[in-house]
């Protein structure tokens, strides 16, 4: 299942770090170095770490942009109201969520080969949506001095993913907030964009398939039988007990 919702500001930046609250500082480190992962173009290009930090994940949805480094700081461009308030989106919340007999599987008889596969679903779904549904505004004057804004694809993009494995009710449910951040760049440009993320929700229903198609995949070359439960392509593994 994938839901999406829109991140206005960096201000509720460390709900993501729930290691944080029941972990020793060492194993919050170890937890936060297992779960979290930078991923996209832009993440290879700004050399960020393997693991997402807090700081560094507050200052890029911020639009702080740290470069080759450490040296460049950029300030992303941010529109305003007429009432002076910011309106930048400081980016896009994507929570995929595995089936609940995956998620008992993985997380609690411990078949971690099976969190992988989530991983990789994941992963494969960020890459087509960095390939095909990231934009940025373009604005431009006619010969008559007409101003207009289009939408131009662009094929960097930037994510932060923190994978967990309860519900809010701490039930199993291994799932992965994947955070599209507000940052694109086009090619052969050096200047960082605002991204535009209307795309991602148009396409919402395709994501879900795309991971639930990934994920069914790898889940039968592995040996899983799978049958499905909803018309949208929610499936369970093959007879695993619902009790």
């Amino acid at each position: 299942m994938l839901s999406l919702s829109k991140l206005t500001s960096s201000a509720g930046a460390s709900s993501y770090f729930e290691v944080d609250d029941y972990y020793t500082k060492e194993e919050a480190q170890v937890e936060l170095e297992r779960t979290t992962s930078f991923q996209g173009e832009l993440a290879k290009e700004l050399q960020l770490p393997n693991f997402v930090d807090k700081q560094t994940f507050k200052d890029l949805l911020d639009g702080k942009v740290n470069g080759k480094g450490g040296n460049l700081i950029q300030e992303l461009k941010q529109a305003s109201s007429k009432t002076g308030e910011s309106i930048r989106s400081a980016g896009t919340d994507m929570t995929f969520s595995a089936p609940k007999s995956l998620s008992i599987l993985a997380e609690v008889l411990g078949k971690e080969e099976l969190s992988k596969i989530h991983d990789n679903a994941v992963s494969k779904t960020l890459s087509y949506i960095e390939r095909n549904l990231i934009t940025t505004q373009m604005g431009k004057r006619d010969g008559a001095g007409n101003f207009s804004v289009t939408l131009e694809q662009t094929t960097k993009a930037l994510f932060a993913t923190f994978k967990h494995n309860t519900s809010r009710n701490l039930d199993p449910q291994l799932h992965t907030h994947a955070i599209a951040i507000n940052i694109t760049k086009r090619e052969k440009e050096t200047k960082y964009r605002s991204t535009e993320f209307k795309k991602i929700f148009e396409n919402k229903l395709l994501l879900g398939a795309i991971y639930r198609a990934e994920l069914a995949k790898d889940l039968i070359n592995q040996g899983y039988e799978i049958h499905q439960t909803n018309i949208d392509g929610r499936f369970e593994i093959k007879n695993f007990p619902t009790d």
